[in-house]
């Protein structure tokens, strides 16, 4: 069963649809912690945009589909929320907190995620987080959790090539129901980002724009929704 919050997993935030590139023995370390029983503690850090949250939700996908509980929680959305949603986690097989560092230097979510973590522990629940940086880098400001943080595995994702993004950005595309050509990949990286973060969110931008104009995605489309954002902005 999947323990919710009104939070919904991306369908194709799947380890089957997860471009590795160099990261396969890090892929391979996470599924070996998220399947030891009272592993607690595995940070997953590097810049945005390099598949963090990808593979958080594809780990809490992956126990789902095994009768488990798993919960997901993006932090960045914490503004939206009080440190109590913390709270009766560690009922779940696993904790995926996403974005700690959004969180850091807050001091009662500091409270919130250090009693989490020792309530975790003691009920031999697994508990995933993200950073941008490794975990003795975060300026956490409740020494307890400082040291709580730097107890588990600190696994560093290397980034894609621009070939393994091009793969990556048309896996997600053609799940969109969605054909991205190898010229119009050319274009976006060469005129936009090459960021994955940001070129999925251009990829949905370009999808309700074609579905809008009746419009297949081609160079000149692109190159007008290009020109219309940038003219918002």
């Amino acid at each position: 069963m999947q323990f919710t919050l009104d939070l919904q997993l991306c369908d194709v935030s799947t380890f089957e649809n997860f471009i590795a590139g160099e990261n396969k023995q890090e892929i391979e370390q996470i599924q070996q912690v998220f399947n030891t029983p009272h592993e607690t503690g595995l940070c997953i850090w590097g810049p945005s945009g390099w598949g963090k949250s990808h593979l958080l939700q594809a780990c809490c996908h992956q126990l789902s589909k095994e009768g488990k509980q798993a919960i997901y929680l993006p932090l960045e959305q914490h503004a939206h929320w009080t440190p109590a949603i913390l709270e009766g986690l560690e009922q779940c097989d696993l904790i995926c907190l996403d974005h700690i560092e959004q969180i850091i230097n807050l001091p009662a979510w500091e409270e919130a995620l250090f009693h989490l973590y020792n309530r975790a522990r003691d009920a031999q629940a697994t508990l995933m987080f993200s950073a941008l940086t490794p975990p003795h880098l975060l300026p956490v400001q409740l020494k307890d959790l400082h040291s709580r943080l730097t107890w588990g595995i600190s696994l560093p994702l290397k980034p894609l090539s621009d070939q393994e993004k091009a793969r990556a950005l048309q896996m997600r595309a053609h799940y969109r129901g969605l054909e991205l050509s190898d010229d119009c990949t050319r274009y976006l990286f060469n005129h936009t980002t090459r960021n994955m973060k940001d070129l999925i969110q251009i990829l949905k931008e370009l999808d309700q724009a074609s579905l809008e104009q009746q419009r297949k995605i081609t160079v000149p489309f692109i190159n007008q929704i290009l020109k219309e954002k940038k003219n918002v902005q």
